[in-house]
Parts: structure tokens; sequence; C-alpha cells
């Protein structure tokens, strides 16, 4: 397709940053969690399962105050706050869990910063005019409150007063990747219409202020232990230094009941809950390898993107973004990948490593992913990635470097 310019249309990716907190041990974390999880009177079971949980990472990324207690962070500033000072907010009395209304101010007080943090940091990497952006785009799953995130971009960062701002608020894992997809399509979109567009995109989890101290079920132990607090932020422009080829979202079937979140006590047995509800199934790993096996719908969908992109048998791969959602998934299908479509038993290295420094991001995850192989020096030109969420959700995207790395495109 071509525009009315007669140049094909293109997006890119102009610029990319992330933000997170300190990095804690996880062990420590886990342990500090435990520790504050004593006052509930739990079975001793449900400590073994926070304690079985500290070795699925090496480090991780909570902004909570109690989780860095003792530890070196502690006393390390992040975005203005001593890591392990305790912001009103976050303050409870003995054997009490923090409030719903605790809980969205926390969200709120870490999520507008982070992501103002890592949108000014990605575009100063970008390098235009902040009044050249027309468009933000911006996801979270674990708060929202209006004005949100998206406006106080606008108005922290002086970009233009006619900024058009979406906010894709609680959708889940896969989000961050769609707010990719949506910038493409705007940017493409203004091909046609003869206009130039700059798309803003920033993804942000505060997943900690969410941890329920009273939950005292298995699930409800994993899902603590699997999230973190981060931000990532990317610039699509019609020019830059990864250009975006493809992207696609699909649905895999019969999956709606597998991972699932609900907000404070809609839908849940405890009325008095002050905290999303969340459930993960063990099947979402099974269910998504069976998805990109043969049989699968998805491994069409590969299969189709894989031959638009000249990546079929005997040719070069690209290097493999797939969403770190926890140790299982990530376990299930690198020997889909390997066996279904000839990648390397390290196919899935940089899922693997992001997962192991910093813990499940939410929807940042997949985009902290892409950077890591945006920034891995002698890394491959092309790039597949996949981001999974509830429905069960399937995201895919592809990229293509535009230019030679230089070394301006590491450590933003």
């Amino acid at each position: 397709m071509s525009s009315s310019t007669g140049v094909s249309p293109a997006a890119f990716i102009a610029g990319w940053a992330l933000s997170h907190p300190p990095l804690i041990s996880n062990q420590h974390a886990m342990g500090m969690l435990g520790e504050m999880m004593k006052g509930f009177g739990h079975a001793e079971e449900v400590h073994g399962w926070v304690a079985a949980m500290a070795g699925i990472f090496d480090t991780r990324s909570w902004t909570a105050a109690w989780a860095h207690g003792t530890a070196p962070t502690a006393a390390a500033e992040y975005l203005g706050k001593r890591c392990g000072q305790a912001v009103e907010h976050e303050l409870r009395a003995p054997g009490k869990d923090l409030t719903a209304q605790q809980r969205n101010r926390l969200w709120e007080f870490w999520a507008k910063r982070m992501t103002v943090d890592a949108a000014a940091k990605a575009l100063e990497h970008w390098g235009g005019d902040r009044q050249a952006v027309t468009h933000v785009v911006t996801t979270a799953t674990s708060g929202w409150t209006e004005p949100g995130v998206s406006a106080n971009l606008v108005h922290t960062l002086g970009l233009s007063e006619e900024t058009a701002k979406q906010e894709l608020n609680f959708n889940g894992c896969f989000c961050g990747q769609t707010c990719l997809r949506l910038a493409r399509d705007l940017v493409m979109a203004g091909h046609a219409l003869g206009e130039r567009r700059v798309v803003l995109v920033a993804a942000v989890e505060n997943a900690s202020n969410q941890v329920n101290l009273a939950d005292g079920t298995r699930n409800g132990a994993i899902c603590h232990s699997l999230f973190s607090d981060g931000a990532a932020a990317f610039v699509v422009a019609p020019e830059g230094i990864w250009e975006m080829t493809s992207a696609g979202m699909a649905i895999v079937p019969n999956s709606m009941e597998t991972l699932t979140m609900t907000p404070v006590a809609q839908g849940t047995a405890d009325p008095d809950r002050s905290s999303f509800h969340m459930v993960l199934s063990p099947q979402v790993g099974p269910m998504l390898a069976k998805y990109f096996q043969p049989q699968g719908r998805g491994h069409s969908i590969l299969t189709r993107v894989f031959g638009q992109r000249g990546w079929g048998q005997g040719a070069a791969k690209p290097a493999l973004a797939v969403h770190p959602g926890g140790p299982r998934i990530l376990d299930v299908l690198n020997p889909v990948f390997q066996d279904c479509f000839g990648f390397g038993p390290q196919a899935l290295q940089y899922s693997y490593a992001t997962m192991r420094k910093f813990g499940n991001l939410g929807c940042a995850a997949s985009l902290f992913v892409l950077v890591s192989v945006f920034e891995t020096r002698g890394a491959e030109d092309s790039v597949l990635a996949l981001a999974f969420g509830p429905g069960v959700t399937v995201e895919h995207a592809t990229f293509q470097r535009a230019r030679p790395a230089t070394s301006d495109d590491e450590g933003n």
C-alpha cells in the first residue's frame, strides 16, 4: 500500500527507555513478604509457598518500602524518595492490610512518577521536538485514576495541549505490545492523510501495591511473588531505528477462565478484599504450547509471519522477545520454538534474562524484553515479539533494524 505521497507507509521505533526502582535480591524480597504475612494467621504451608518462590528470580523490581527492608537498597534514592522509607499511603496497623484507597494512592504516586521518568528519557533518546508528539497511548493493569498517566505525561513533559491521548487500562500483560501496535497504526494512517504523526507509548505497573497479605491461597502466593514494578516508554515515528514491520492479535480458543482479573471485591468470595483478584491457572503454559504446535492456530499465524518476513527453513532466525510471564510459561514454550520453528536452545535468552532480573512486569514486561534485544550489541537485526494476557490474548509483532546500531542506542 502506498500513501498519497507515493511513499509506502511505515512506522519505526525511534526511541525507548525504562524506569524501575533499584533491584533487590528476590530471596530478600520473599523473606520480607513472609515476615509481613506472619501477622495474618496463615497456615505454615502458605509461608512454604512464599519461600519456594524465592528461587524463581535472581533479583526483582519492587517500590514497596517494606520489601527493601534491611537490604542495601533501603538507603538508595529512586525518583526523589529513599527506597526503604514508607510514604504515608504505605502505613498500616499491625495485622491490617492496606485499604483500597491506600492502594489507589500508592499506585498514583508511583505510576505517574515512573511513566514520566521513562517517557522523558525515551523522548531524549529520540531527540525530536516534544511539540511534534501528536498522540500518547498508555496502559496499566495494577491501578488507574483519572486524570490518568497519559494526561499527566502531556502536562508534565510539556507536550502540545492538542496531543490526542488514549489509555488502555486493566487489560493485562499483553497490552504494552497492544499500545505499540496501535501506535504503528496511527503513524501509518497519518501517511495516508498526509500527516506526520509521532506517538509516545508508555506501559507501567506498580504491582507491589496490590500484594494482599491476608490472601492465604496458593494462587495468591504465586501471584504476589511473580509481579513487579516498572515502566517502559517508546517513541513511534515515521522514521527511526527499528521498523515495526507487522503486528497483530489473536485469542486462544477455550481459554477464558485460565487467566482472569477482577477489580476490588467484584466477583470474589471475599467482599472485604481491598486488592485486585487474579487467577493464574497452571494450564496457561501448556495451553500456549499447544496453541503454537502444528495443530494450533498460533502455529499457522507464526508460519504466515515467518513466510512474509523470509524467515523460512534455512534462513537466519529473528531474536525472540517473548513475554516472561513466569518460569513455567517460558519452560514449555522453549522446546516448542526449537522443535516446531527450528530455533536453538537459547532462543528465549532475552526473556529468561529479563524475568530473572526484574520478575514479571505485567504490561511492561515484553517491552523490557524488547529493549534488552535492541540494546544488545551484536544481537539479531530482526525480532519477533510475543505477549500474552487475559483472554487468553496473544499479541505478535515483528521488527527489522533500519540502521546500524550505535552507542546512542544502548543504555537508555
